[in-house]
């Protein structure tokens, strides 16, 4: 079970809300990933397995649990939120290593032989 925390100063966005990310994995209604689309981008493929969790993943992963509280309308007020106000917290069975990735040698036909 993952967990966003939200500690930014405003009573009705401040809390935890808990996103259920087990038995298959995350389970979107159309109108969820239509939200995650329209306000950051976020399309099905940016949740294949190895892709990373990057900012905007997070970003919507929030939003849509703020819709499911019942909150849309402090879409803004979250969008205004730092780094430092926002945690996530994951269960370990959730997190998934990927290796640093590394470059190609020189002269292997990367832009930097050329």
């Amino acid at each position: 079970m993952a967990k966003l925390i939200i500690n930014a100063g405003h009573s009705g966005l401040d809390g935890e809300y808990e996103l259920d990310s087990k038995n298959g994995g995350f389970n979107f209604t159309k109108a969820e990933w239509y939200l995650m689309k329209k306000n950051v981008g976020v399309v099905v493929g940016d949740f294949a397995p190895g892709q990373p969790m990057d900012v905007s993943v997070m970003t919507a992963l929030g939003l849509v649990l703020l819709r499911r509280a019942g909150k849309e309308t402090l879409f803004d007020a979250f969008m205004e939120t730092t780094d430092s106000e926002t945690t996530w917290e994951w269960d370990s069975s959730e997190v998934v290593e990927v290796p640093d990735a590394v470059d190609p040698p020189i002269g292997s036909g990367s832009p930097a032989s050329e």
